[in-house]
């Protein structure tokens, strides 16, 4: 679809009762694995959703299934379809945040559990649950409870994956806060670099 043909398609949709795309969305929920999860999701109560998300995440911390070389981008892409749980606006940015330090406190065994010679999974973590990390934390102005959160963040990272958050901080500290982290960091690993 063009970008014209999406604008003028957004501009009928809107003009639509409600109900007539509610009914649609429900049609095709019922033919399509993709629609019934974007259905979801939109009808899922914040505390619906963090709940959710956690229980998921624990249901994939006990499989006992290894994911090969090959299968290991299907198990990337159950992560991030359940990262997706946690991007909603109507989610406190403050319980979104704490539930994706679990996510992230979660990575060794998750990471243990593929072949991530493709990289499907550092993506995940690296990239996707990062970006929706600082985005969240971007929405929280209580520097003390963001502090706290990346330095419980650096505990036990034993794949290095929580890194790339640390790049992201400057997005939701002030310059005051940075510097205590920094201070932080040097007293714990005094070459490392924030």
């Amino acid at each position: 679809m063009t970008p014209n043909q999406r604008s003028k398609a957004t501009a009928r949709l809107q003009q639509l009762p409600p109900e007539t795309l509610a009914e649609a969305l429900l049609d095709l929920a019922e033919y399509s694995t993709e629609a019934r999860q974007v259905v979801q999701s939109l009808a899922t109560t914040p505390e619906e959703a963090v709940a959710t998300f956690k229980r998921k995440l624990s249901g994939l911390k006990r499989r006992k299934r290894f994911y090969h070389r090959s299968s290991a981008g299907i198990f990337a892409r159950e992560l991030e379809s359940l990262l997706e749980l946690l991007d909603k606006p109507s989610i406190p940015a403050k319980d979104a945040l704490a539930t994706l330090v679990i996510f992230f406190q979660a990575d060794a065994k998750l990471m243990e559990m593929a072949d991530d010679s493709h990289g499907d999974m550092g993506y995940v973590y690296c990239s996707v649950a990062t970006k929706l990390f600082a985005k969240t934390a971007a929405k929280i102005d209580d520097q003390s409870f963001l502090i706290k959160t990346f330095k419980k963040l650096h505990e036990e990272d034993a794949y290095g994956v929580r890194n790339t958050i640390v790049e992201h901080a400057a997005e939701s500290l002030t310059s005051d806060s940075i510097e205590l982290l920094r201070n932080y960091y040097r007293k714990l690993e005094p070459k490392m670099n924030v």
